[in-house]
């Protein structure tokens, strides 16, 4: 009989050490399930050196006066900006065991970190480069858009009207033709 009480004797205790195995590590994960907190360090991290890359690299390649004197004050804005962008646009979903961190861009929620056992992790800094790249070509595209505007409304309109008031209709045509062609700055350069 005792043959027969030992193994399930054994089988109840390898139960309880799993069971108890089990809920230790449950109970870890619960317990260094990474906070909002955590995942906004995170994600502000991989963004920081991705934007400063970013100003490097086109500091570097001489892209604009714009850029040279944001290198000026990276340091000192970088972080604060990135840091008001991302708790403005961060939200975390807390699953207990893992948590997973959202912006929102564009109107939209997307996941950009996931935590785990006190650790959290992002997208990878080229990742990063890429999307906020994009971004910025697209905000200088708009800010060329909106400053061709301010031009053509504050500067070139009041020019035109103190013109036709004495410019023969020759000049005035010419004068058109120079503010509304595509290629006005190289054109004027020539």
């Amino acid at each position: 009989m005792n043959s027969n009480n030992t193994p399930s004797k054994r089988s109840h205790w390898g139960c309880v050490v799993s069971l108890l195995l089990l809920a230790t590590v449950v109970g870890a994960m619960v317990l260094s399930c990474p906070t909002r907190q955590e995942h906004h360090r995170a994600i502000a991290s991989v963004v920081e050196a991705a934007a400063t890359e970013i100003i490097d690299e086109r500091m570097a390649a001489g892209d604009n006066a714009l850029t040279h004197e944001l290198r000026q004050v990276s340091n000192l804005l970088i972080a604060s900006m990135v840091s008001d962008g991302i708790d403005e646009r961060l939200t975390t979903d807390d699953f207990w065991v893992c948590s997973v961190g959202k912006l929102s861009l564009s109107g939209r929620s997307q996941p950009v970190s996931v935590g785990i056992m006190g650790y959290v992790f992002t997208a990878s800094k080229d990742d990063v480069k890429l999307y906020a790249d994009n971004y910025i070509k697209e905000l200088e595209s708009k800010i060329d858009q909106r400053l061709k505007q301010e031009v053509d409304e504050k500067i070139v309109a009041p020019v035109k009207e103190q013109l036709r008031k004495g410019v023969p209709k020759e000049l005035l045509d010419i004068i058109d033709q120079l503010s509304s062609s595509p290629g006005t700055e190289d054109e004027a350069e020539q």
